[in-house]
């Protein structure tokens, strides 16, 4: 098609000669009342395949595309499928960015997510939405394992996950034996791993009404998702009531400022975390532990379908969950592995805000060093850190 060009006081573009303008089309009704341009498909990496509205199973041999898991979601022309079968991530909201897209008043921009485990089960997560997230009419909490026929309700939309069950793991064997297995590609890094876990979660279940401990934690992992991703971290993952983050460094002996950064992340995620005891008006203070552990790690893009879901995988990964306990038993809101604490040495003096604690980790033979501090002390080393930075400028 072409296009000409004025140029003057209203300079813009200007349909060339004989060009007719396609009739625009009315938005459709739904079935609320409201005038909207409902469409599922506007999502920028929604699946193609998905705009079935056959029963995947009664599907013909030369027919269209059989899906193994799936959403089924209703609007005015009949059931939209969206595909669960390729990637491991998949989102759901308002705006335009997100996997499943609901443009509805009452979804939140970033209203959920469903993640595909390596085991091979679904997990519905809600991210904080002021509406909430239900299945099977019950608000969800934290990470929700989700089951053939399980009714998802988002905003005002009702959806339906369904999976093949033993039939979904017979038709991934026959694709695999003919086309081969397709492999994530992961490579060794040096990278960092931040863990955070909310202290006395089960006490807080009990005494906070089940609403608002859902906006709580759901507003927890989305800005404390924002704050890792603003200190640069590479990946980023929600697990039970813990959040994970991932740093990569460029070289194996990793800089000292770097990992001082990653403590920031820590202080400003516990910042955060304090301020919803009075945003949502809790009963105690909102708590948070981490721990901090440095050492090499395959790190890859596990997703698939167009969709990337960067993880890591490996001692290094699995250390930090078990310093992060090291927490509890040590009485310290922050810990850091042996690894870490070495490369603060090298330009910083971490020894005069950590202590060094003797500690037997979970699934280790031997104790191991972890260095432990109050979040008074992290903030402390920080400030430290930065006068450190400006007087050898």
């Amino acid at each position: 098609m072409a296009w000409g060009f004025g140029i003057g006081d209203q300079a813009g573009w200007q349909p060339a000669a004989g060009y007719q303008p396609a009739p625009q089309k009315r938005p459709r009704r739904n079935p609320g009342g409201r005038e909207t341009n409902f469409s599922l498909e506007k999502g920028r990496r929604y699946h193609k395949k998905t705009m079935s509205s056959k029963d995947p199973s009664k599907a013909g041999a030369g027919g269209e595309a059989r899906f193994i898991t799936y959403l089924s979601i209703p609007d005015p022309e009949g059931n939209r499928r969206i595909s669960l079968d390729e990637g491991s991530t998949w989102r759901i909201g308002r705006t335009p960015e997100n996997d499943v897209v609901l443009p509805s008043d009452h979804v939140s921009r970033q209203h959920a997510i469903i993640q595909l485990t390596d085991s091979g089960e679904y997990y519905l997560l809600d991210l904080g939405s002021s509406n909430g997230t239900f299945v099977a009419g019950a608000r969800v909490s934290v990470p929700r394992t989700l089951k053939d026929g399980d009714e998802i309700r988002v905003g005002e939309t009702q959806m339906t996950f369904r999976c093949a069950g033993v039939e979904a793991a017979e038709i991934r064997r026959s694709k695999t034996q003919k086309f081969g297995p397709t492999r994530a590609l992961y490579v060794p890094r040096m990278s960092t791993v931040l863990v955070a876990d909310v202290r006395d979660f089960t006490k807080l279940t009990q005494r906070v009404d089940q609403n608002v401990l859902c906006q709580t934690i759901g507003t927890w992992f989305r800005r404390g998702g924002r704050i890792m991703q603003d200190r640069g971290s590479w990946a980023v993952k929600y697990i039970g009531d813990a959040i994970m983050a991932v740093w990569l460094h460029q070289k194996t002996s990793q800089e000292p400022q770097e990992i001082a950064n990653i403590i920031g992340a820590y202080v400003d995620l516990a910042a955060a975390s304090a301020d919803l005891a009075k945003e949502f008006s809790l009963p105690s203070v909102f708590r948070i532990g981490a721990g901090i552990n440095t050492g090499m790690a395959s790190v890859g893009n596990a997703g698939g379908g167009g969709i990337e879901d960067f993880t890591a995988l490996g001692d290094a990964v699995n250390a930090a969950f078990r310093i992060e306990s090291a927490t509890k038993e040590t009485g310290v809101d922050l810990a850091i592995g042996g690894s870490t604490c070495a490369s603060l040495q090298k330009s910083f003096h971490p020894e005069q805000y950590f202590r060094q604690y003797k500690v037997s980790l979970k699934g280790y033979d031997a104790p191991a060093d972890v260095w432990g501090a109050s979040l008074e002390s992290a903030q402390r080393f920080l400030a430290g850190t930065k006068s450190t930075a400006s007087s050898s400028g």
